[in-house]
């Protein structure tokens, strides 16, 4: 049964502790040492998979830094001003540090210079991005990291992605290889020790039970690259995955390593890592698919072509890649694709089918930096995704959805027209969830929250919309709020990443305290999961009332609403 806004106002009056929502949302839960965690991908089990951010009590390998080092000093003098300018004493010395003696403040001031550091061989690698399946408690796994030779504890240098999972547990995901220390001497200087690893990123597939089966790249020449974006179990059992690989190295950027890594000043390893993480690609890569049997053995692999062909004389190194596939093998993603008659390109969404790259969005001849990708694909072969468009002068995102059959694309109405707005997924009765902005603002960093849209009535709306106005007490405002909506099921049920307020914790995990000894509080990321409920839409008083206004009245199109659950695989 379905309530009307009156029958939902009627029941308020007689139970107050009754509001109306079409949905329920959970907390997936995260690792108690994170402080924020996203969900990116879930089956209709229930199995939820994603990754947390925020690792606290990170392990600095002190012996290593350079406490001689100008921009560190600067650093430091920089932090004490500010800390003075405040009228607060800095707690600790560049001495401490190099003691061993780290408190919060210190962890956090390092972690921060280590990070600006990123791209300098000679200084410590750290990454805060961990896989976890969410789980209770929750789990964390680990994809290529190794116990560290100087610490307590992984290396935690490597970022790890959790793509997607298949209805019987098996999941794609991809990572980057370890940083190690290996020492170098230049001739006529004093001995150096740079961070290496042997690879930038490395697909796999995880069995239910944990067994790994790394996807290798076509090309894999100084470490190759291989990712893994999504994974489906087909009728007979066995899978496809897609993603994308690398393919070679295109003869100026070969030049480039046989003219620069002669192992003289630095090691040639160093020397290649240095431009396989530049700004101009080193590799090839082309949109893949790998074929695995119901063993999760790799029995092919497939290079899915690019939209455009390079020119003999061209050293370009250029890309596609696949972030989607249905149950028919066809994929979907993006590719470089050429600038109507110059030697220009342009990043565009595409699909991949029979050896064919299809084009999804018609370029706009008037602008050349318009881009985008295809995102997902579902079994009726209708395509989601966004691209760039140009709205009063200014360059705007805008989801859209694409019917292969009729070869029709559609950009529907989303918050306003200057929102821009970004699809995640697409099931199989035509429902999208992504997000967008909800603030009209001029400023470059809108707000942002979750929205559903169903293409079959052409109807859009705000996931907040579908929660209650209030807590459980009746009186204190719904205390979540989704910023994004990651996947939805085929049962309707909706997984994303709402923020939420709760005490603030610093770099060792501890919770902090004012100048007057009183608890700080702060706004965190929580993956959770919205589970269709009987009820109807309501509007909020201005008191408790999303950041911007409900629309009242139950929806007919809600009647969907009536349980069950599929997969995300949302690649970041």
């Amino acid at each position: 049964m379905k309530y009307t806004v009156l029958a939902a106002s009627l029941a308020a009056l007689l139970a107050p502790n009754v509001w109306a929502a079409t949905y329920k949302l959970e907390e997936l839960g995260t690792k108690e040492t994170a402080k924020h965690g996203y969900v990116t991908a879930f089956n209709n089990n229930g199995e939820a998979i994603g990754v947390t951010r925020g690792e606290f009590s990170l392990k600095i390998d002190n012996q290593i830094i350079d406490y001689d080092d100008s921009t560190l000093k600067t650093a430091y003098n920089n932090q004490k001003k500010y800390e003075e300018s405040i009228n607060k004493t800095i707690t600790f010395t560049l001495d401490d540090i190099k003691n061993g003696t780290i408190n919060a403040d210190a962890l956090t001031f390092v972690m921060s210079v280590i990070q600006s550091r990123n791209r300098d061989p000679k200084w410590q690698k750290i990454s805060d991005q961990i896989a976890v399946d969410f789980s209770s408690p929750v789990n964390e796994v680990t994809l290529f990291d190794i116990p560290s030779v100087d610490f307590d504890g992984l290396t935690r240098s490597t970022t790890n992605y959790y793509t997607a999972i298949t209805e019987d547990g098996v999941k794609a995901a991809w990572g980057t290889s370890p940083y190690s220390k290996i020492t170098f001497t230049p001739e006529g200087k004093d001995e150096v020790t740079y961070f290496v690893r042997d690879f930038e990123a490395r697909g796999l597939v995880i069995s239910a039970s944990g067994e790994q089966t790394a996807l290798s790249p076509i090309y894999d020449t100084h470490g190759g690259v291989s990712i893994a974006t999504d994974i489906k179990q087909l009728t007979d059992g066995s899978y496809v995955v897609v993603g994308d690989s690398s393919i070679g190295i295109p003869e100026d950027r070969q030049k480039n390593l046989d003219d620069n890594c002669d192992n003289k000043d630095e090691p040639t390893e160093v020397c290649i890592w240095s431009f396989k993480t530049a700004d101009v690609p080193l590799f090839d890569r082309r949109a893949s698919l790998w074929r695995l049997d119901s063993n999760l053995n790799v029995t092919s692999v497939e290079n899915l072509g690019l939209a455009l062909t390079p020119k003999e004389d061209e050293g370009n190194a250029f890309r596609s890649s696949a972030l989607g596939v249905n149950s028919s093998g066809i994929a979907v993603g993006y590719s470089d694709m050429r600038w109507k008659e110059d030697n220009g390109w342009v990043s565009q969404p595409v699909y991949f089918n029979n050896g064919v790259v299809t084009p999804i969005v018609t370029q706009d001849k008037y602008y050349r930096g318009l881009s985008g990708k295809a995102v997902d694909i579902n079994d009726n072969n209708i395509i989601t995704g966004y691209h760039t468009q140009l709205i009063s002068g200014v360059v705007r995102t805008k989801f859209f959805y694409h019917n292969i059959a009729t070869s029709e694309t559609v950009f529907p109405t989303d918050f306003f027209s200057s929102s821009s707005s970004t699809a995640h997924d697409i099931n199989n009765a035509g429902f999208i969830v992504g997000e967008g902005e909800v603030e009209t603002s001029t400023s470059s960093n809108r707000r942002r929250e979750g929205f559903l849209y169903d293409l079959n009535s052409n109807t859009f709306t705000n996931v907040n919309n579908f929660l209650p106005c209030y807590d459980t007490d009746g009186k204190t405002a719904y205390p979540y709020v989704v910023g994004e909506a990651i996947a939805i099921n085929d049962n309707n049920e909706i997984i994303g990443s709402a923020t939420k307020t709760v005490k603030k914790r610093d770099s060792l995990g501890q919770v902090t305290v004012d100048s007057t000894g009183k608890e700080e509080f702060e706004s965190i990321v929580v993956p959770v999961k919205l589970t269709p409920i009987t009820g109807s839409i309501e509007s909020c008083p201005p008191t408790v009332q999303q950041p911007y206004e409900r629309q009242g009245g139950s929806l007919a199109w809600l009647s969907f609403l009536l349980f069950p659950l599929v997969t995300w695989r949302r690649r970041r």
